[in-house]
């Protein structure tokens, strides 16, 4: 550290009345960022009572260069956010360091209603801004009761202003503001459109905090946001939908037991199933967040005390962790609409319908709304039948990575896939790649999965009798038993040569081979009979000539009896 560098140190640790190494250190640290101009800067800023004009330059460096969480990143907090200097952090001086962001000529002054350009800001700058934002309201949150508006008036990216939220949403800002009206009011602002539904939800979540403070305020101002939210629920409006999904949400939550939100839950609930049963899916691009919206509101209130009276309660579902989107997905999407007599027709008028719903189970999937229980994976296959192959292989995958990953019963999901898939050639590719990597993770000897054949016979014990009725099932596939050579006869005859699973094959194939025909196609019926005697024959010659023990096995294999039926 040269002489003038090392003045500079000394400086600003006497300003200070902090002369300890470490403190010298995090200032040679800021120093090995830029240059000496930033501590001098820096200085200089701090023996000014009034305009940032000289600190702004290094403030926006310097916390673009160090980060919040190192020792030089302590030693600016003290130096930006002095708490001895309060009057150096007005609202305009605030303003105009965030004026000093990079892109700075898209924001306007405080005071300022010209429109800003939609700019897409570097993530870096997010960040920075974000911690800005956060530190100031940790330190001078009453600056905020006059600069709610120049905050969020600085940029239009969304995220950025959901960050500023999300800062105005701490509680220490909101003692420090002691909740006044003007700014409740520019809070409620947020809460519909143009801006998002997480704004909305964060805004809402803000405006509730203050209820302590100013109760009348506040009151009334959630009485507009509960007038605003029922009116655009009972209009359908597509683009204020999922504001008014997450206001609604956030009013059931902060008072769970009021007589307001059983109204607002059931209406919630009845919106939200009418966009389910496809509303909305001729429209395009708002289905997408209105979906996701109206999903997360459900969600959340779900979760909440006495959520059991209300009507999607799902105690009866088979997965627990999700008992809302179970009920919806089973009650409208799969029992109660005609969404799926529409999706089988194959007029172009049903193709955008088609495209809206599987770009939706696609979405659910990633962001974890759909849990992998058997009804579930149920509805994606039966999406997965209706669109193209680009989606289809993309649902395809999700569902075998997530039966793989989360051990969901192998006598259900075979089942259910194999019935649903009838033998598509791009989705056949993709069941046997992703049960190779199933067998893969059951340390299987990769060597020996040279074809399906080969890896079938390896997986778990209970989807062995659902694979012997599904291939008999597809003879245009798998030309029955009548030629040599066959992949039926390939693959039963490797099954059979598994000793490990034969008593349990037995006692299975005498089931299917018992199955009553189900009336809607005998020669079904009479193909799967044939499968499993043929199977029974070889297990039977195997036993005589090896002189194997079987035990009988009584085990209930829980296989519904749908799975037994023709499906065209």
């Amino acid at each position: 550290m040269n002489e003038d560098n090392s003045k500079s140190v000394d400086s600003v640790c006497q300003l200070l009345g902090d002369t300890t190494e470490r403190t010298k250190r995090c200032l040679s640290d800021i120093l090995n960022v830029r240059d000496k101009l930033v501590l001098s800067r820096i200085v200089e800023g701090l023996s000014m009572e009034g305009s940032l004009q000289e600190l702004e330059g290094s403030c926006s460096d310097a916390v673009k260069r160090v980060g919040s969480k190192s020792p030089a990143g302590d030693f600016l907090r003290r130096i930006l956010f002095p708490r001895s200097r309060p009057g150096i952090f007005t609202a305009e001086n605030v303003a105009e360091v965030l004026r000093s962001f990079p892109d700075a000529g898209t924001v306007p002054a405080i005071g300022e209603q010209a429109p800003v350009p939609s700019r897409s800001y570097e993530s870096s700058v997010e960040r920075n801004l974000r911690w800005f934002l956060d530190l100031a309201a940790e330190f001078y949150g009453d600056v905020f009761k006059d600069l709610t508006g120049a905050i969020m008036g600085i940029t239009r990216n969304s995220s950025t202003r959901l960050a500023g939220l999300l800062v105005l949403a701490r509680c220490s800002f909101t003692e420090a503001c002691t909740a006044h009206g003007s700014h409740v009011q520019e809070l409620e602002k947020f809460c519909s459109i143009p801006y998002s539904a997480a704004e909305a939800k964060f805004a809402s979540r803000s405006i509730l905090r203050f209820r302590r403070e100013s109760t009348g305020c506040v009151n009334s101002t959630l009485e507009r946001q509960k007038r605003r939210m029922l009116e655009a629920l009972d209009d359908f409006e597509i683009e204020a939908l999922p504001q008014a999904f997450a206001v609604g949400a956030e009013l059931v939550r902060s008072y769970p037991r009021d007589e307001r939100s059983k109204e607002i839950v059931q209406k919630l609930f009845s919106v939200f199933s009418e966009m389910a049963i496809g509303r909305l899916f001729s429209d395009g691009d708002p289905v997408e967040a209105v979906m996701i919206s109206g999903m997360s509101a459900v969600s959340t209130v779900a979760k909440l005390p006495n959520s059991d009276a209300w009507p999607w309660h799902g105690k009866q579902d088979s997965d627990a962790h999700h008992p809302p989107m179970n009920m919806i997905l089973k009650r409208v999407l799969l029992g109660e609409t005609p969404l799926f007599s529409v999706l089988n027709e194959s007029n172009s008028e049903v193709e955008n319908l088609r495209m809206q719903a599987a770009k939706l189970v696609v979405k659910l999937s990633r962001t974890g709304a759909l849990s992998t229980s058997a009804d579930n994976i149920l509805i994606v296959t039966r999406f997965v039948k209706t669109t193209k192959p680009d989606l289809a292989a993309k649902l395809s995958r999700w569902i075998f990575e997530w039966i793989t990953r989360k051990k969901t019963p192998f006598k259900w999901t075979c089942a259910i896939l194999f019935a649903n898939f009838d033998g598509k050639a791009t989705l056949v590719q993709t069941l046997i790649v992703s049960l190779r990597a199933a067998v893969a993770r059951m340390q299987i000897d990769e060597a020996q999965m040279d074809n399906v054949h080969c890896t079938l016979p390896f997986l778990p014990e209970s989807v062995l009798p659902v694979l012997a009725w599904v291939l008999a099932k597809d003879a245009d596939e798998f030309h029955g038993l009548d030629r040599k050579g066959s992949p039926l006869r390939s693959f039963l005859s490797s099954l059979v040569e598994s000793s490990e699973h034969a008593a349990l094959t037995r006692s299975v194939l005498e089931t299917v081979a018992a199955a009553e025909d189900s009336g809607n196609d005998p020669a079904l019926t009479e193909r799967i009979r044939a499968v499993a005697k043929y199977s029974l024959d070889l297990l039977n010659s195997k036993i005589d000539t090896e002189n194997w023990e079987v035990e009988k096995l009584f085990i209930p294999l829980g296989l519904p009896r749908v799975l037994f039926k023709a499906r065209k």
